[in-house]
């Protein structure tokens, strides 16, 4: 019989790959590398709500929500991602006032039911870093806005339903 010799360069390429394997395990892993499990997470700390859980969970608590992203500065338009209304209303956009919603600088056009991708216009631009409201309003039922006949629509927790959002600068393209 005869017998079949190993190149010597396969045995070295495989005592390497050995040698690597070894050495990644036994490094000590560093905290950036260490994940989790999710009772880990659940238990040690509170993730932040996505505005989406924000806007289904209202609708959890009536009738109304709405949804909508940061938007750019600069801009005197307002993207709504979504609104739901339980009756006719309006959708306001309003400046922030300590940390409460305040002046109107946006009404949207009378909306009933489920609406997507609607854009306001405000009467000034939007200002970077500030945050603004997304308000829902019922309509009296004369299908024209007026602040104060016009009042804010509650959840069954008596609750406004809004939703908080930051103008953004824009960024900077670094491409070439």
């Amino acid at each position: 019989m005869k017998s079949v010799m190993m190149p010597k360069i396969w045995i070295f390429f495989f005592v390497l790959i050995c040698v690597l394997v070894i050495a990644s395990l036994l490094q000590p892993t560093t905290k950036s590398q260490e994940i989790p499990t999710p009772s880990q997470t659940a238990s040690n700390q509170a993730l932040p709500t996505s505005r989406e859980e924000n806007a289904d969970a209202m609708l959890k608590k009536g009738d109304h929500s709405i949804y909508l992203g940061d938007q750019s500065s600069g801009e005197t338009n307002v993207l709504i991602g979504y609104a739901v209304f339980g009756k006719s209303g309006f959708i306001t956009i309003r400046e922030d006032n300590g940390g409460m919603p305040g002046n109107i600088i946006g009404v949207s056009e009378l909306v009933n039911g489920r609406v997507d991708a609607l854009t306001i216009k405000t009467k000034s631009a939007l200002q970077a870093d500030q945050v603004y409201y997304a308000e829902l309003v019922n309509d009296n039922g004369d299908g024209i806005f007026e602040e104060t006949v016009d009042l804010s629509v509650n959840d069954k927790d008596q609750s406004v339903v809004l939703m908080s959002f930051l103008a953004r600068a824009n960024s900077v393209s670094t491409a070439p």
